[in-house]
């Protein structure tokens, strides 16, 4: 478990970087911060992965201010893990990822809370991330 000091840093500076930002369906991308992170116990590692698991891949955050919260060495191995390398592919990525279970878990979680639907959104568009994320589900799941 993280001490609640740090976890209240760790929030203040997720929203401080994610305040203005909105997702695919146009909603504020804080939401789908919490709402994957609401599917762990407070102040778990999955809980803290959850809320930073798309700090590198999706803003200007470093490594180096991660590092600065000394948070436990199996937090910054899921982030690792959870954090996609350019020249990955999606594929071997999940694969990658399946090797951790906080980052399995929180992968997990992610993907659930990006398979909600945009009304406006195309259905072929749907389609494609449907078959994507249920891919992705086979292997993390079994």
């Amino acid at each position: 478990m993280i001490e609640s000091k740090k976890i209240k840093e760790i929030l203040k500076f997720v929203n401080e970087r994610n305040v203005d930002k909105v997702d695919l369906i146009g909603e504020p991308y804080l939401g789908h911060i919490i709402r994957v992170a609401d599917n762990f116990d407070y102040g778990s590692y999955e809980h803290i992965v959850a809320h930073l698991h798309d700090m590198i891949e999706d803003s200007d955050c470093t490594w180096k201010e991660l590092i600065e919260f000394d948070l436990p060495p199996e937090v910054y191995h899921a982030l690792e893990l959870i954090t996609k390398k350019p020249n990955q592919t999606y594929k071997d990525y999940v694969k990658w990822i399946k090797r951790d279970e906080v980052a399995r878990n929180v992968k997990i979680a992610d993907i659930i809370d990006n398979l909600r639907i945009n009304k406006n959104e195309k259905i072929e568009e749907i389609m494609r991330r449907n078959n994507k994320y249920r891919e992705a589900l086979k292997i993390l799941l079994f």
